[in-house]
């Protein structure tokens, strides 16, 4: 008598097994990398700000209005425009896919004491930033960077 040879592999139901598991993980995966990829561009519509920031901590120290240091401003893939009042006060708003996703970023002169234009006038420095968010559909408050609230 010969035996047989048995052929190996696997059964139907332990393929569905794992292309069911994989299937989970790929729900549970895709929803947070495409949160991840947005925040990552929220981060983006944050750093075009640093220009008209650094332009503002320069004209807040020899006593002039920083309201034309949105002048250089090129929008990106992602900022549409960048403005600047005469307190300091930069909003940058998104476009493309960050559309409803606009940062606010407030200078201050001291922990919780936003400037004034007046401020800018006497020669003074600016001690920190505030960053803040606004968010509107379809963009989601997730997509901020960790430094803005």
């Amino acid at each position: 008598m010969t035996k047989q040879q048995q052929q190996g592999g696997f059964t139907l139901i332990e393929l569905m097994i794992v292309i069911a598991i994989i299937g989970i993980l790929a729900a549970v995966a895709l929803p947070a990398y495409q949160d991840y990829t947005n925040r990552a561009k929220g981060t983006e519509v944050l750093l075009a700000a640093t220009t008209a920031k650094v332009c503002a901590s320069e004209k807040a120290q020899v006593g002039r209005s920083p309201a034309g240091c949105d002048a250089s401003f090129t929008a990106t893939k992602y900022a549409a425009t960048l403005t600047i009042t005469a307190a300091g006060v930069i909003t940058v708003e998104g476009q493309s896919d960050m559309d409803g996703f606009d940062i606010v970023l407030t200078p201050e002169s001291a922990p919780g004491t936003a400037m004034e234009a007046s401020d800018f006038t006497d020669g003074t420095n600016i001690s920190s930033w505030v960053c803040t968010g606004t968010i509107a559909s379809p963009a989601k408050a997730t997509w901020l960077p960790s430094t803005c609230s």
